[in-house]
């Protein structure tokens, strides 16, 4: 007979495979079943069967395709079907909400934003229950919603907990608040977690199992990618890497540290130093177009070279593949980041051989905002327990 324990494993596993092959579809690593059988492991008749279950629920379709060789049979190609569910992204930032309505191949439906300067509590939940209303009228074909926001967050428990410099709004149950009021599951990250993801599943980063995504704002923001899994800990927190410290008698930061990486080349203060060398107040964006002035020049090149003193500590902890340059990083022309490269394969201790990548996201700055949609496809491609 049959332990309990062994039907709830069985039952687990299947959920899980299924979940494997969603994934491998979704994101274009197989388009047949003999490639998903052999990327999976899966027998060809595990495959035959899961992938009919897929065809018959109306998530994936089958065509023929034209045969380069007039022979045998035409190969049958199969994709996500435009009658799947789609999926709600919401990005909490610390200036504005966005939502992004995806499918699960992370084609963009629809896309909003609202704009926020003072912000309450209040007008955060009032904002983000506006998204979520426009993009329900939009589309009812909704499977969940993932969420990503400023942290510090508490994933377990669904809180962004107390982001410095946001209004003191702090340990807001936003998981509890969605759910709750739309009847949809939800998953909620970090916003660089789900920058991460997005690069990992549909971006720039598919073939590195560990890397790093480091977001330049008015902060400095990390998601960390170790064996193809988010890096958290037992309580469900992320990395911090804006908070290496590269001076301890350095500059005094927010969380009450000395010497943070962010206090040197967050953007407010590059924007700051490089309007007082050039007497003009630019973006970021405008002052990376004007590198070839040697002022600019000079200012860029010392904050690479800061960005590599804490990146270089992060690689020798980690061992990485590459390292993703996100938010207003993404502006840095690409010298820069080739001295950035430079500098960490000459400065790590590991595997002389082995060389970090060092690259701009394939999302650009909207990497966050499509990784809050893709962290809840996370949550189904390791679990398909939602079809």
């Amino acid at each position: 007979m049959r332990s309990h324990n062994e039907g709830f494993n069985n039952n687990s596993l299947k959920k899980r495979n299924r979940g494997l092959l969603f994934k491998l579809i979704a994101t274009g690593q197989c388009s047949s079943r003999i490639e998903l059988a052999k990327t999976s492991g899966l027998t060809k008749m595990s495959v035959t069967n899961i992938v009919s279950e897929f065809i018959e629920k109306g998530l994936v379709t089958e065509a023929n395709l034209e045969s380069k060789m007039n022979v045998g049979r035409n190969p049958i190609s199969l994709t996500i079907s435009g009658n799947a569910p789609k999926i709600i992204g919401i990005l909490v930032g610390r200036d504005s909400c966005s939502a992004v309505l995806c499918d699960f191949k992370c084609s963009v439906l629809k896309k909003i934003q609202i704009n926020m300067e003072h912000c309450s509590k209040e007008k955060l939940i009032s904002a983000v229950f506006a998204l979520m209303d426009e993009m329900l009228n939009y589309e009812n074909n909704i499977i969940g919603v993932g969420i990503g926001s400023i942290g510090p967050v508490d994933i377990y428990n669904g809180m962004i907990l107390n982001p410095p410099n946001f209004y003191g709004i702090e340990n807001l149950p936003i998981t509890d608040m969605i759910s709750h009021n739309y009847h949809l599951p939800v998953a909620f990250e970090g916003q660089y977690n789900c920058a991460a993801l997005a690069e990992k599943y549909y971006g720039n980063c598919r073939q590195f199992h560990d890397f790093i995504f480091l977001g330049i704002t008015n902060g400095v923001g990390s998601g960390i990618i170790i064996g193809d899994e988010i890096l958290h800990n037992a309580f469900g927190l992320g990395s911090e890497l804006g908070h290496i410290s590269i001076d301890y008698n350095g500059n005094a930061c927010v969380c009450g540290n000395k010497g943070c990486l962010e206090t040197y080349v967050s953007i407010k203060v590059m924007n700051a130093r490089l309007a007082e060398i050039t007497g003009k107040v630019n973006s970021f964006e405008n002052y990376c177009k004007n590198y070839k002035d040697n002022r600019i020049d000079r200012e860029l090149t010392e904050m690479i070279e800061k960005l590599a003193c804490a990146l270089t500590t992060a690689v020798n902890m980690l061992h990485c593949e590459a390292i993703v340059i996100g938010d207003q990083g993404n502006y840095f022309p690409d010298k820069y980041l080739k001295r950035l490269e430079d500098i960490i394969n000459n400065s790590k201790i590991s595997d002389k051989s082995r060389k970090i990548t060092v690259l701009k996201p394939y999302f650009g700055e909207e990497a966050q905002l499509f990784g809050s949609a893709v962290n809840f496809m996370n949550k189904v491609f390791h679990s398909n327990e939602f079809f």
